[in-house]
């Protein structure tokens, strides 16, 4: 099931906190669009940022007045279409991707009373032009568009594309009804109703409900590595009696699965962990800590159910406030930890003073990767399909066109060669106690804690290595894996030719 909520606004900033709490948070919400937003280019895009919502997709009108506004759930698989699109015309495109693939075009709309019917003249022309485009199978409009005043262009657009109003309700002050929602879904799947007025707008919030079953995300499953009580004793000790000349043998890759190995086995021993299953509607901020709070208060809840004691109803109410201030401790460790990261990027300074006064309504970027177009035209949806796209599409930006091609022999231009080059313990020693703590874990597992606290301990098998690479003229594969987050430049966010990458925690 997937729920829209749709309504005239009539002012952002006048109105969208009562939208966000009596409607969003209220219905449960998973998309929501709204129009006449007064809005213009000097409001962010992080501006009144609904928790576990998008960021608004926002098409401004460059006079005074009108605007349309689009958010969804992190979670939900929502692709937003860039299209080229009349400027007179106020218009935002999106699809809607269900579990089994399948697109369905979304228009959300705002004609103005003395518009005439040149959008819907749009919708004539162009309606299956964009449906083909973006594959998608069924179409959906909604919005504002005052078809009272049109309406034999309005019921023309319905008898040509087959599609039907399921709003035959009331939704402005006037008792005209105003805000349809129009599809060429089959009725049995679809239903509408009025939600009630939105602050001081003259028109009722629609609620739609579309039977689409959604894609699903798995739950992750993490390890998390308490270090600070961490047995460091014990593990320079086990480090120092191993005998490396009896580890360290074979190939390079053989030696460095075998160093990987014997040290993660260390550190499985003597540094306590735990597992954590976050959901994808988890917020960010939702750790170990809140989800250890929450389960005690729905222990303490069940425990009232079935003995609805005073001292029980004591231990539900203590329970609820210890999650809640967990929550508020979590809430605000999380901001403290995201501004530490803003500021170490040299863009963040560059956008503090414009945008520091609204810094805190939510984060600029949007967290969540959209469905991936395939160069087969098949859609990328759930993770493991996206993770294997986007491994698959940087994997081809690495080979070389022609691998049979023969390396160019250059000329020598020096008379004196490089002699034989030898790594000492010393240089790794040092190189290691330089290490940053406060870095990540790379795809090996070993933590900068480690090699940093343990050194002198460390340093002499990875030297051996190292000089062993140098002997063989090998670099060992496991050390060229990395963990490669791809970042969107421009243009559509599920076209994987336009999605750049950074490379973090590289081995």
């Amino acid at each position: 099931m997937i729920k829209i909520i749709s309504a005239n606004i009539r002012g952002f900033h006048t109105n969208v906190g009562e939208l966000t709490h009596q409607f969003v948070i209220k219905n449960n919400a998973d998309i929501v669009f709204v129009v006449e937003t007064f809005l213009d280019d000097k409001v962010a895009p992080n501006y009144a940022k609904i928790p576990g919502f998008s960021n608004w997709a926002r098409k401004d009108r460059n006079t005074q007045g009108g605007g349309v506004a689009l958010c969804y759930r992190e979670n939900l698989q929502l692709q937003i279409i860039d299209c080229d699109i009349p400027e007179i015309l106020e218009i935002l495109l999106f699809k809607i991707i269900d579990a089994q693939g399948h697109g369905t075009l979304c228009l959300g709309c705002y004609r103005p009373p003395s518009q005439g019917p040149v959008l819907i003249n749009f919708l004539m022309e162009n309606l299956d032009r964009l449906m083909t485009s973006n594959n998608c199978q069924h179409v959906l409009v909604i919005g504002d568009l005052n078809q009272n005043r049109i309406q034999t262009a309005f019921d023309t657009l319905l008898a040509v594309y087959d599609l039907n109003n399921h709003v035959d309700f009331p939704t402005h002050q006037s008792g005209s009804s105003l805000d349809p929602v129009v599809t060429d879904l089959p009725p049995h799947l679809i239903s509408c109703a009025p939600l009630g007025y939105v602050g001081s707008s003259d028109h009722l919030a629609v609620l739609t409900k579309i039977k689409m079953k959604k894609v699903r995300e798995e739950d992750c499953t993490r390890t998390l590595w308490k270090w600070d009580s961490a047995n460091w004793t014990a593990i320079k000790t086990s480090l120092a009696r191993f005998n490396w000349d009896h580890i360290i043998q074979g190939n390079v890759n053989h030696q460095v699965i075998s160093f990987n190995e014997t040290v993660t086995s260390l550190i499985e021993e003597f540094v306590p962990h735990t597992t954590q299953t976050t959901k994808p509607s988890d917020q960010p901020w939702f750790g170990q800590r809140c989800k250890e709070a929450s389960d005690k208060k729905y222990k303490a809840w069940r425990k009232y159910k079935r003995r609805p004691t005073h001292r029980n109803k004591l231990l539900h109410k203590n329970a609820t406030k210890h999650m809640e201030n967990t929550q508020k401790w979590a809430i605000a460790m999380w901001e403290r930890n995201t501004q530490k990261k803003k500021t170490r990027r040299r863009v963040y300074w560059q956008q503090i003073m414009v945008e520091h006064h609204q810094d805190k309504q939510g984060d600029l970027r949007d967290s969540t990767i959209p469905p991936l177009m395939a160069q087969n035209g098949k859609m990328a949806i759930n993770t493991e399909d996206k993770i294997n796209l986007l491994a698959q599409h940087f994997a081809e930006k690495m080979k070389l066109s022609n691998n049979q091609q023969q390396t160019i022999k250059l000329p020598q231009m020096a008379r004196d060669e490089m002699p034989t080059i030898r790594i000492s313990q010393s240089e790794v020693y040092n190189i290691l106690i330089g290490l940053d703590e406060k870095k990540a874990v790379g795809p090996d597992g070993i933590s900068p804690r480690l090699l940093r606290r343990c050194a002198k301990e460390i340093s002499l098998p990875l030297t051996r290595i190292y000089n062993n690479c140098l002997s063989a003229k090998e670099w060992p594969h496991i050390w060229k894996t990395s963990n490669v987050i791809p970042i969107h430049k421009k243009g559509s966010k599920s076209e994987l030719k336009i999605i750049d990458l950074c490379l973090c925690c590289h081995q």
